[in-house]
Protein backbone atom coordinates (compact mmCIF):
# COMPACT_ATOMS: atom_id res chain seq x y z
CA UNK A 1 0.00 0.00 0.00
CA UNK A 2 1.34 3.00 -1.05
CA UNK A 3 1.38 6.71 1.21
CA UNK A 4 2.93 9.91 1.61
CA UNK A 5 4.80 9.37 4.58
CA UNK A 6 7.04 12.04 6.37
CA UNK A 7 9.19 11.92 3.26
CA UNK A 8 12.28 10.96 5.59
CA UNK A 9 10.65 7.31 6.18
CA UNK A 10 9.87 5.05 3.80
CA UNK A 11 8.22 2.06 4.55
CA UNK A 12 6.81 0.73 7.89
CA UNK A 13 5.06 -2.30 8.90
CA UNK A 14 2.44 -2.59 11.82
CA UNK A 15 -0.09 -5.20 12.50
CA UNK A 16 -3.67 -5.06 12.66
CA UNK A 17 -5.79 -3.74 14.97
CA UNK A 18 -7.50 -7.18 15.59
CA UNK A 19 -5.61 -10.59 15.43
CA UNK A 20 -6.08 -11.96 11.95
CA UNK A 21 -5.18 -14.86 10.60
CA UNK A 22 -2.08 -14.86 8.27
CA UNK A 23 -1.03 -18.32 6.18
CA UNK A 24 -1.69 -20.84 9.28
CA UNK A 25 -3.47 -20.71 12.41
CA UNK A 26 -0.38 -19.86 14.52
CA UNK A 27 0.33 -16.43 12.01
CA UNK A 28 -1.31 -13.18 12.11
CA UNK A 29 -1.28 -10.27 9.55
CA UNK A 30 0.70 -7.15 9.06
CA UNK A 31 -0.22 -4.24 7.33
CA UNK A 32 3.14 -2.61 4.64
CA UNK A 33 2.99 0.85 3.83
CA UNK A 34 5.24 2.37 1.61
CA UNK A 35 6.14 5.76 0.44
CA UNK A 36 5.54 7.11 -2.70
CA UNK A 37 8.28 9.17 -3.19
CA UNK A 38 10.50 7.09 -5.05
CA UNK A 39 7.72 5.23 -7.35
CA UNK A 40 7.20 9.14 -8.32
CA UNK A 41 10.49 9.68 -9.28
CA UNK A 42 10.30 6.09 -11.56
CA UNK A 43 7.61 7.72 -13.26
CA UNK A 44 8.91 10.51 -13.64
CA UNK A 45 12.01 9.25 -15.10
CA UNK A 46 9.57 6.95 -17.42
CA UNK A 47 8.30 10.36 -18.64
CA UNK A 48 11.24 11.75 -19.54
CA UNK A 49 12.16 8.97 -21.70
CA UNK A 50 8.78 9.58 -23.61
CA UNK A 51 9.62 12.95 -23.99
CA UNK A 52 6.71 14.28 -21.91
CA UNK A 53 7.60 15.51 -19.39
CA UNK A 54 11.29 17.13 -18.06
CA UNK A 55 11.07 16.86 -14.34
CA UNK A 56 13.10 14.34 -13.61
CA UNK A 57 16.07 15.99 -15.04
CA UNK A 58 15.33 19.54 -13.95
CA UNK A 59 16.62 17.87 -9.71
CA UNK A 60 19.38 17.18 -11.22
CA UNK A 61 20.43 20.18 -13.08
CA UNK A 62 19.59 22.02 -10.22
CA UNK A 63 21.15 20.15 -7.71
CA UNK A 64 25.39 21.51 -8.45
CA UNK A 65 23.86 25.19 -8.74
CA UNK A 66 22.65 25.08 -5.57
CA UNK A 67 25.73 23.87 -4.04
CA UNK A 68 27.64 26.65 -5.92
CA UNK A 69 29.65 24.50 -7.77
CA UNK A 70 31.20 26.68 -11.01
CA UNK A 71 29.69 25.71 -14.26
CA UNK A 72 32.94 24.60 -15.83
CA UNK A 73 33.21 22.18 -12.56
CA UNK A 74 29.54 20.92 -12.21
CA UNK A 75 29.76 17.22 -13.11
CA UNK A 76 27.23 15.10 -15.40
CA UNK A 77 24.69 13.51 -13.90
CA UNK A 78 24.19 9.67 -16.00
CA UNK A 79 20.29 9.42 -15.68
CA UNK A 80 19.90 6.08 -16.41
CA UNK A 81 22.23 5.28 -13.45
CA UNK A 82 20.54 7.33 -10.83
CA UNK A 83 17.70 5.67 -11.82
CA UNK A 84 18.86 2.16 -11.31
CA UNK A 85 19.78 3.31 -7.73
CA UNK A 86 15.94 4.85 -6.93
CA UNK A 87 14.35 1.15 -8.30
CA UNK A 88 17.32 -0.08 -5.96
CA UNK A 89 16.21 1.87 -2.82
CA UNK A 90 12.73 0.79 -3.39
CA UNK A 91 12.97 -2.55 -3.70
CA UNK A 92 15.37 -2.49 -0.79
CA UNK A 93 12.75 -0.33 1.55
CA UNK A 94 10.50 -3.45 0.40
CA UNK A 95 12.81 -6.10 1.02
CA UNK A 96 13.39 -4.46 4.71
CA UNK A 97 9.62 -4.18 5.11
CA UNK A 98 8.88 -7.84 4.37
CA UNK A 99 11.38 -9.10 7.04
CA UNK A 100 9.07 -7.14 9.63
CA UNK A 101 6.10 -8.54 8.47
CA UNK A 102 7.18 -12.23 8.21
CA UNK A 103 8.52 -11.80 12.03
CA UNK A 104 5.25 -10.27 12.72
CA UNK A 105 3.35 -13.09 11.78
CA UNK A 106 4.93 -15.21 14.35
CA UNK A 107 4.71 -13.07 17.45
CA UNK A 108 1.57 -12.96 19.66
CA UNK A 109 0.90 -9.30 19.96
CA UNK A 110 1.60 -6.13 17.79
CA UNK A 111 4.49 -4.79 19.83
CA UNK A 112 6.38 -7.63 20.05
CA UNK A 113 10.70 -7.46 20.56
CA UNK A 114 12.18 -8.90 17.58
CA UNK A 115 14.84 -11.28 17.88
CA UNK A 116 18.87 -11.00 17.60
CA UNK A 117 20.45 -11.75 14.42
CA UNK A 118 24.44 -13.04 15.07
CA UNK A 119 26.51 -10.06 14.74
CA UNK A 120 24.46 -7.33 15.48
CA UNK A 121 24.15 -4.90 18.12
CA UNK A 122 20.37 -3.87 17.64
CA UNK A 123 17.04 -6.28 17.08
CA UNK A 124 15.65 -4.26 14.26
CA UNK A 125 15.39 -7.34 11.89
CA UNK A 126 15.15 -5.44 8.69
CA UNK A 127 18.33 -3.84 8.89
CA UNK A 128 20.17 -7.42 10.39
CA UNK A 129 18.81 -8.70 7.59
CA UNK A 130 20.00 -6.49 4.72
CA UNK A 131 22.99 -6.96 6.29
CA UNK A 132 22.91 -10.70 6.54
CA UNK A 133 21.81 -10.88 2.82
CA UNK A 134 23.04 -7.61 1.34
CA UNK A 135 26.66 -7.70 3.38
CA UNK A 136 24.98 -3.78 4.66
CA UNK A 137 22.39 -1.14 4.65
CA UNK A 138 22.84 1.33 1.41
CA UNK A 139 21.59 4.92 2.05
CA UNK A 140 21.86 7.59 -0.54
CA UNK A 141 25.49 10.16 -0.44
CA UNK A 142 23.84 13.20 1.04
CA UNK A 143 25.79 16.64 0.69
CA UNK A 144 24.88 18.94 3.51
CA UNK A 145 24.94 22.19 3.10
CA UNK A 146 22.79 25.07 5.39
CA UNK A 147 24.15 28.23 3.60
CA UNK A 148 22.29 27.15 0.47
CA UNK A 149 20.09 24.43 0.52
CA UNK A 150 16.88 24.09 2.69
CA UNK A 151 15.25 21.20 4.63
CA UNK A 152 13.44 19.95 1.10
CA UNK A 153 16.70 20.12 -0.88
CA UNK A 154 18.71 18.13 1.49
CA UNK A 155 15.76 15.19 1.55
CA UNK A 156 15.55 15.26 -2.21
CA UNK A 157 18.57 14.37 -2.37
CA UNK A 158 18.17 11.27 -0.09
CA UNK A 159 15.29 10.53 -2.42
CA UNK A 160 17.09 11.02 -6.15
CA UNK A 161 20.22 9.41 -4.81
CA UNK A 162 22.41 11.71 -7.13
CA UNK A 163 25.89 11.32 -5.60
CA UNK A 164 25.52 7.33 -4.95
CA UNK A 165 25.28 5.21 -2.17
CA UNK A 166 27.33 3.98 0.68
CA UNK A 167 27.15 1.49 3.33
CA UNK A 168 28.44 1.30 6.96
CA UNK A 169 30.17 -1.90 8.10
CA UNK A 170 27.99 -1.83 11.45
CA UNK A 171 24.43 0.01 10.34
CA UNK A 172 24.03 -0.20 14.16
CA UNK A 173 27.16 1.30 16.24
CA UNK A 174 25.63 3.86 17.03
CA UNK A 175 21.82 3.27 16.83
CA UNK A 176 19.68 4.65 19.96
CA UNK A 177 17.79 2.41 21.87
CA UNK A 178 13.83 2.58 21.67
CA UNK A 179 10.69 0.61 22.98
CA UNK A 180 10.63 -1.91 20.67
CA UNK A 181 14.17 -1.81 19.83
CA UNK A 182 17.24 -3.06 22.18
CA UNK A 183 20.61 -2.86 22.50
CA UNK A 184 23.12 -5.73 23.59
CA UNK A 185 25.62 -2.97 24.64
CA UNK A 186 25.60 0.70 25.32
CA UNK A 187 26.66 3.37 22.60
CA UNK A 188 30.65 4.14 22.46
CA UNK A 189 30.65 7.49 21.22
CA UNK A 190 35.06 6.60 21.01
CA UNK A 191 34.14 3.92 18.32
CA UNK A 192 35.18 4.76 14.58
CA UNK A 193 32.89 2.92 12.03
CA UNK A 194 33.93 2.25 8.60
CA UNK A 195 31.75 3.06 5.64
CA UNK A 196 31.95 1.65 2.01
CA UNK A 197 30.89 3.47 -1.20
CA UNK A 198 28.86 0.96 -3.09
CA UNK A 199 29.84 0.79 -7.12
CA UNK A 200 27.19 2.01 -9.50
CA UNK A 201 28.42 -1.41 -11.28
CA UNK A 202 27.40 -3.41 -8.77
CA UNK A 203 23.81 -1.92 -8.86
CA UNK A 204 23.56 -2.33 -12.54
CA UNK A 205 24.34 -6.24 -12.02
CA UNK A 206 22.18 -6.34 -9.53
CA UNK A 207 19.11 -5.31 -12.29
CA UNK A 208 20.91 -7.88 -14.79
CA UNK A 209 20.56 -11.53 -15.80
CA UNK A 210 23.87 -12.93 -16.10
CA UNK A 211 24.03 -12.28 -12.15
CA UNK A 212 21.23 -14.49 -11.57
CA UNK A 213 21.72 -17.00 -14.08
CA UNK A 214 25.35 -17.60 -13.21
CA UNK A 215 27.08 -16.01 -10.60
CA UNK A 216 24.82 -16.89 -8.07
CA UNK A 217 24.62 -20.66 -9.26
CA UNK A 218 28.40 -20.42 -8.42
CA UNK A 219 28.99 -18.27 -6.09
CA UNK A 220 25.69 -18.69 -4.22
CA UNK A 221 24.56 -15.50 -2.01
CA UNK A 222 27.81 -14.04 -1.66
CA UNK A 223 27.31 -12.84 -5.30
CA UNK A 224 24.67 -10.13 -4.02
CA UNK A 225 27.00 -8.60 -1.37
CA UNK A 226 27.84 -5.34 -1.44
CA UNK A 227 31.95 -5.17 -2.23
CA UNK A 228 33.95 -3.43 -0.05
CA UNK A 229 36.58 -1.17 -1.58
CA UNK A 230 39.32 -1.35 0.95
CA UNK A 231 41.21 1.45 -0.91
CA UNK A 232 38.04 3.87 -0.95
CA UNK A 233 36.58 3.44 2.63
CA UNK A 234 36.52 5.95 4.75
CA UNK A 235 36.15 6.61 9.08
CA UNK A 236 33.26 8.14 10.16
CA UNK A 237 32.80 9.54 13.98
CA UNK A 238 29.70 9.69 16.04
CA UNK A 239 29.51 13.44 15.68
CA UNK A 240 29.69 13.78 12.02
CA UNK A 241 27.38 10.71 11.55
CA UNK A 242 24.30 12.30 13.62
CA UNK A 243 24.82 16.02 11.52
CA UNK A 244 24.55 13.85 8.31
CA UNK A 245 21.80 11.66 9.57
CA UNK A 246 19.88 14.70 11.92
CA UNK A 247 18.51 16.53 8.52
CA UNK A 248 14.81 16.89 9.65
CA UNK A 249 12.16 17.77 6.12
CA UNK A 250 9.85 21.26 6.41
CA UNK A 251 7.47 19.03 4.22
CA UNK A 252 5.56 17.37 6.58
CA UNK A 253 3.70 14.61 5.21
CA UNK A 254 0.33 13.07 6.41
CA UNK A 255 0.58 9.24 7.14
CA UNK A 256 -1.58 6.85 9.41
CA UNK A 257 1.49 5.13 10.20
CA UNK A 258 0.74 2.59 13.68
CA UNK A 259 3.23 4.41 16.33
CA UNK A 260 4.17 0.93 17.50
CA UNK A 261 4.87 0.11 13.52
CA UNK A 262 8.49 -0.77 11.94
CA UNK A 263 9.96 2.45 10.21
CA UNK A 264 12.95 1.61 7.41
CA UNK A 265 14.41 5.77 7.47
CA UNK A 266 17.98 5.46 5.55
CA UNK A 267 20.30 7.36 6.95
CA UNK A 268 22.91 9.27 4.85
CA UNK A 269 26.95 8.86 5.49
Amino acid sequence: MLHKMRAHIYGCTSGHKKDEIASAPSTRQSRIRLSSSRLDLLHAYNRLMLGTSNDYEVFFGNIMKKLGVAEDRQIDFDLESANFRVMFLLARTMFHEFAHAFCMAYVSSSDGIEPWIADNISNEIGYALEKYVLGGCPTPNVVIDHSSMNNEDHAQQKDHAPFGLSFAENWDLWRPESKLELRKSPINQDLTNVVYPLPQRHIHELFGNELWTQKVDRFGSSAVKHPKLQRWKVLQDFQKHWIATAVPRNLLIDTDANPGGHGSAPRSS
